[in-house]
């Protein structure tokens, strides 16, 4: 599995199994999915670590939780979530994260939107 997602889910082994158990899920909804089968067999292939997850044959699909992350240019964030059912789009959800207001994650937002609307530098000079 991708090493920075260590640093990046501070919860690291409940993400894992998580994720693994919502792959299983959309497995389960579509099992002649090639596309998912590819995904399967290459994060198998990779490392035991998801080999074994998905040996637990555990299914999940997203429903209310947490996350703890941990952002490179912002630090900890606490986030919550909640999924819901799209009626009109069999095994579909439409899920809606947030940060509880005025929190210090609400304001950790407030600024990678302030660092997403900053000119990007590319070192490139612009002479008239």
């Amino acid at each position: 599995m991708y090493p920075a997602g260590r640093e990046f889910y501070q919860e690291w082994e409940r993400a894992a199994h998580s994720c693994a158990a919502e792959l299983r899920a959309a497995y389960g909804h579509d099992p002649e999915s090639a596309r998912i089968a590819e995904v399967v067999a290459e994060l198998s292939d990779a490392g035991e670590e998801f080999a074994a997850l998905w040996r637990l044959h555990d299914v999940k699909s997203k429903s209310q939780e947490g996350k703890h992350l941990k952002h490179p240019d912002v630090g900890d964030l606490h986030i919550a979530f909640a999924a819901f059912t799209v009626n009109g789009a069999p095994h579909q959800q439409l899920v809606v994260y947030q940060a509880e207001p005025a929190s210090s994650t609400a304001a950790a937002f407030g600024a990678l939107r302030a660092l997403g609307a900053e000119p990007k530098k590319t070192g490139v000079t612009v002479q008239r």
